[in-house]
């Protein structure tokens, strides 16, 4: 079914082009503004159309061989991820100690259970690029338009991350007793579920590529070329709120904050080609 459906797809956009009147003009012209998204065909996991990566690009012909154009990348991510914790079972060999069923043990176990089965992590991060380029379209041929060009950009990441609900056994110095106390963790610049900092990318590139109109005003697309990318990745602190394990504090809180210094970068340059066609629209 899914063989057929790709098969059907490409046949019909063969029909199309085929069915187009030859004398139509093709190709921008001066004015012109497009957009563009990027798809695949024969995408076997559900993402045939994607915006994720690449953002909403943007084009606009000051002549008809001449474009600017325009990428804007914005995203916001909330996730939350909560404690996987196995319930005791009163059959784990385990808890068998010298032959016999120790009870205080599985009592022991079930109580970590209780008091940390709610714990959650919980992360927020925001993404914003930009992505400024010039083109310069220069041959045409019937449907194909050929382009080259260059762009600079920025991508910048920003996250922060809450461990809620957490709780350790803590000791109590006067009285000689333990308890459960809570305690909460906020991490500032830092994705704690996907374990990643903040961080800020300078983007540069030079590219070539080629449009091929369907119709007057929608075309495919694909382009490759060679890209430079600098990440830094930003320091980020850890505040840690913690309530005081003596039975006589009523809850009274101690507040530790450790600063992390990451200092990580990545350079590199590299030769890349778009994993997926283009599809736009020109008005």
């Amino acid at each position: 079914m899914k063989n057929f459906m790709k098969i059907a797809a490409v046949a019909a956009l063969m029909f199309v082009s085929g069915n187009i009147n030859a004398q139509d003009e093709f190709g921008p012209k001066k004015g012109d503004f497009g957009t563009e998204v990027q798809f695949n065909p024969f995408s076997n996991d559900f993402t045939t159309f994607r915006l994720d990566n690449v953002g909403l690009k943007f084009r606009y012909f000051i002549s008809d061989e001449h474009a600017i154009r325009l990428g804007l990348n914005v995203g916001l991510n909330n996730e939350t991820k909560n404690s996987d914790k196995t319930i005791p079972s009163s059959e784990d060999p385990k808890f068998i100690v010298n032959g016999k069923y120790d009870d205080i043990k599985f009592a022991k176990a079930m109580d970590e259970y209780n008091n940390t089965k709610d714990d959650k992590t919980k992360t927020n991060s925001t993404k914003f690029g930009l992505n400024l380029g010039y083109e310069y379209h220069f041959a045409k041929f019937g449907r194909a338009d050929l382009y080259a060009g260059a762009q600079v950009g920025f991508n910048m990441v920003n996250c922060k991350s809450t461990v809620d609900n957490t709780k350790s056994w803590g000791y109590d110095s006067k009285s000689g007793l333990s308890k459960w106390v809570n305690e909460k963790e906020e991490y500032k610049g830092y994705d704690n579920i996907n374990k990643s900092s903040s961080s800020f990318t300078f983007k540069a590139g030079v590219f070539t590529g080629i449009d091929f109109y369907i119709t007057k005003n929608l075309f495919v697309g694909a382009e490759l070329g060679i890209n430079f990318n600098n990440i830094k990745y930003k320091n980020y602190d850890v505040t840690k709120v913690v309530e005081l394990s003596s039975f006589n504090t009523d809850g009274a809180t101690k507040t530790i904050t450790n600063k992390h210094e990451v200092g990580n970068k990545t350079t590199s340059l590299k030769f890349e080609a778009v994993s997926a066609l283009r599809l736009g629209w020109t008005f």
